[in-house]
């Protein structure tokens, strides 16, 4: 949240910060509406966005769907219109390049009205079904051309927030969040009426676990490691959502100081053919890799 970007890399276990802060002296909001951290308007304001945001595919980008309003410490110092509030914000969708260090931003159709969507519930992409969201009632989808639209899942849907979103073979699972109730749920982007929510208890394998914010990722062949908790032992299972089962590996670790906060993140790496999991409080006792 101090609006700098940082990166850890795995060739020294060290954590690199792109550029400094922005002072929120700075923060304005344009004649358009936009928020940005400077007169500058080279970056925008700070952002809370682990999941709702990828890597785009075959680029050295990350996509950033947010609303600096929705989780901004501070109102804009200028408004370059006299006449708007913080009514009139118009947040785009981000794209920062990691190789240049560079921000651009963009707008289609109706993004405004997902990316305005609560931070607090994941973002996932389809290259065929465009963006989607939602909480346990209501899905929420922008289409490649920007249309916008919503569609009740009520009853079928993971409501946890901090949970995570995934996709493969255009169906997507929403794991894990901030209870320990519901383990995952899916839904046929084809068909989203043909959702389905599976509840931790229906799994004896989680008996004495707590799946509360996890951290969890897909591998390439769509299984999902999730790390749920014993005590302060924080365990690696297999979910297969396809087969629906989970399983035990008995890989587990242990030094978590409160291993059910939802500051550990887990994500795929090719190279290593491992999951990285990390602390986004950049607590160097905690980087750990767990190699199926």
């Amino acid at each position: 949240m101090d609006n700098a970007v940082y990166g850890w890399r795995a060739s020294d276990g060290l954590f690199v910060k792109h550029y400094d802060a922005d002072p929120s002296s700075g923060y304005r909001m344009d004649a358009a509406g936009i928020y940005w951290s400077s007169a500058e308007k080279v970056r925008p304001w700070a952002m809370h966005t682990y999941r709702r945001m990828r890597m785009v595919p075959g680029t050295s980008e990350f996509e950033v769907m947010y609303d600096p309003y929705e989780h901004a410490s501070f109102t804009p110092t200028v408004f370059e219109n006299s006449a708007h509030t913080t009514a009139n914000r118009a947040p785009a969708i981000w794209y920062y390049n990691v190789v240049t260090g560079q921000w651009r931003h963009n707008t289609i159709g109706s993004s405004v009205k997902m990316v305005k969507a609560s931070y607090i519930y994941p973002v996932g992409y389809d290259p065929v079904h465009g963006w989607f969201t939602g909480d346990g009632s209501t899905w929420q989808r922008l289409s490649l051309n920007g249309t916008y639209s919503t569609v009740s899942v009520s009853g079928k849907s993971n409501g946890q927030y901090h949970s995570y979103m995934f996709v493969k073979d255009s169906i997507a699972y929403r794991v894990g969040g901030n209870a320990n109730t519901t383990l995952y749920s899916s839904h046929p982007l084809g068909d989203i009426s043909q959702s389905k929510k599976f509840l931790v208890s229906a799994y004896p394998e989680l008996t004495g676990y707590t799946v509360t914010n996890m951290a969890s990722t897909m591998m390439p062949d769509g299984r999902i490691v999730i790390f749920p908790t014993k005590s302060t032992e924080t365990h690696a299972m297999i979910l297969d959502p396809v087969a629906n089962t989970v399983t035990q590996t008995g890989h587990f670790f242990t030094g978590m100081e409160k291993p059910t906060l939802y500051e550990l993140a887990a994500e795929w790496s090719s190279a290593h053919n491992a999951v990285i999991l990390l602390s986004r409080r950049f607590a160097l006792n905690r980087v750990y890799a767990y190699r199926p």
